[in-house]
């Protein structure tokens, strides 16, 4: 599914990477350099091992989310897995699932008067391995430029959170722990390697660069 951006102005930039898979695949696999029947299994691909709180009951907030979003992406989503994860002064960025149920979409929100919204959606293949991002580039009611990323779960994004603590300290929500909101004022490197809870394959972090206007 193709990223989406809605509202008066606004750019969305995307990494644009695609993962071929056929059938049911319960696990993710790294191929390094040798026979798939040898590569290492990163996490399961269910619902509760990704994403868990898209399996929690929707809260008032999470169906606020969902009533603020453009008819497009309510007929894209798979609505009654919009879950609002965290908020910010700047935003609310919450997660989804597409109606197939076998992608990952962050959905960013911009809080001004032109509600910019943009989404990013994710095979759950290559969400498992990358994580999903979404860029916006600021308008002329809103401050710079700022990208959103949510990690798979078991990822430990404090090494991240840890050079970004000014930003970071006020994000809230039930999966801040999960999200990362990059903007002029909150720096963060190029690439990084980060531990996985349950398995020795590292999380790749790469950052998405926004084009300045």
């Amino acid at each position: 599914m193709n990223p989406q951006l809605h509202g008066t102005k606004g750019l969305l930039v995307k990494r644009a990477s695609k993962l071929a898979v056929g059938g049911s695949i319960p696990l993710v696999a790294l191929l390094l350099g040798i026979s798939p029947s040898l590569a290492q299994p990163i996490t399961p691909l269910d619902n509760s091992s990704l994403v868990p709180s898209v399996t929690e009951p929707q809260s008032e907030a999470d169906k606020a989310v969902l009533a603020s979003l453009h008819k497009d992406l309510n007929d894209t989503l798979d609505t009654s897995t919009v879950r609002l994860l965290a908020e910010d002064a700047n935003g609310k960025y919450a997660v989804a699932l597409t109606k197939s149920g076998n992608e990952v979409c962050i959905i960013s929100q911009v809080k001004n008067e032109l509600q910019v919204t943009g989404t990013s959606c994710a095979r759950k293949e290559k969400f498992a391995q990358d994580g999903v991002s979404i860029g916006l580039q600021g308008t002329s009611l809103s401050a710079g430029n700022s990208v959103t990323y949510l990690f798979p779960l078991g990822v430990d994004a404090t090494p991240l959170k840890g050079q970004s603590k000014s930003a970071q300290g006020q994000l809230n929500g039930k999966g801040a722990a999960h999200v990362i909101v990059q903007t002029a004022t909150n720096p963060l490197p190029d690439k990084a390697e980060l531990k996985r809870d349950n398995s020795s394959v590292s999380f790749k972090f790469q950052k998405l660069h926004v084009a300045e206007r």
